[in-house]
């Protein structure tokens, strides 16, 4: 998922109508669960990813272990060549900007709770600059 392209499709969801407030606020649920149904996708994203580092991770750490023609002394020599594999950063690149789709989109569904409160509040001042209270 594209982090930029999430991005703006949020700020064209994201919106109060004040002109049309029940509109507003019966499509407060379809985008709670719209945001929840992709944060959902790509926390499985992240619990798949993170396999696949872990599964590199154990056979790059035999490799360097058994199969790599200098001696290495301790772990974390073993640990420096595997921080610095292409394959292992490429994975753990993928991880953490997953991991960075999923933090905005719990921010997003916080935003989105909040919006029934926004709608209320809008309600009640318009009631009250109309002489109401």
């Amino acid at each position: 998922m594209n982090l930029q392209h999430l991005q703006e499709q949020v700020k064209r969801d994201v919106r109060v109508d004040e002109k049309n407030l029940n509109h507003s606020a019966a499509h407060i649920p379809m985008l709670h669960h719209k945001y929840l149904e992709m944060l959902t996708e790509v926390q499985l994203k992240c619990v798949k990813l993170k396999a696949d580092h872990d599964k590199l991770y154990r056979a790059k750490y035999m490799y360097y272990r058994n199969d790599f023609n200098v001696v290495l002394k301790n772990k974390a020599e073993i640990d420096i060549l595997i921080d610095g594999d292409d394959e292992v950063q490429k994975v753990r690149l993928k991880l953490e900007y997953e991991k960075s789709v999923a933090a905005y989109l719990e921010s997003v569904i916080k935003q989105i709770g909040g919006l029934s409160f926004l709608v209320r509040d809008i309600v009640e001042w318009s009631k009250f600059q109309a002489g109401a209270y």
